[in-house]
């Protein structure tokens, strides 16, 4: 979880199983693993995500889930095996840019209607009761 106050940015790593109310407070981006619903969480409420998908070996499916999330203009996505640290600085400055944000948001509407979306939206709303 990335958080910004003023011109200074920290990161808090966790395990998805922790406090997730605690964590997103105050959340300006975060870099996940690729989980479906983790990125349809934090494309619902807005904060820019950075999808780093386990390798094909461990979960074949979350490249998948990342890349299509990212055609959808929801997350970002980059395979782990092509991380530097130059390549994350880029994606972390674009995650951090406020048109970003703007994009996720719209682009989160024009899914949010189809079903499974809905679903989770709904779901997500009311547990965090927006």
């Amino acid at each position: 979880w990335i958080k910004r106050a003023s011109s200074d940015i920290s990161i808090e790593w966790c395990q998805r199983d922790g406090d997730i109310h605690k964590l997103i407070s105050g959340c300006c981006a975060a870099i996940v693993r690729g989980g479906i619903n983790t990125m349809w969480e934090m494309a619902a409420l807005g904060i820019p995500s950075l999808s780093i998908p386990y390798p094909m070996a461990v979960n074949k499916m979350e490249v998948h889930y990342a890349k299509t999330m990212e055609k959808r203009g929801l997350v970002r996505c980059t395979i782990q095996s092509e991380i530097t640290p130059d390549t994350l600085k880029r994606e972390l400055e674009i995650l951090l840019l406020p048109q970003h944000k703007i994009e996720i948001i719209s682009n989160y509407e024009k899914y949010r209607h189809h079903q499974s979306a809905a679903v989770g939206a709904s779901v997500l709303e009311e547990w965090l009761c927006i």
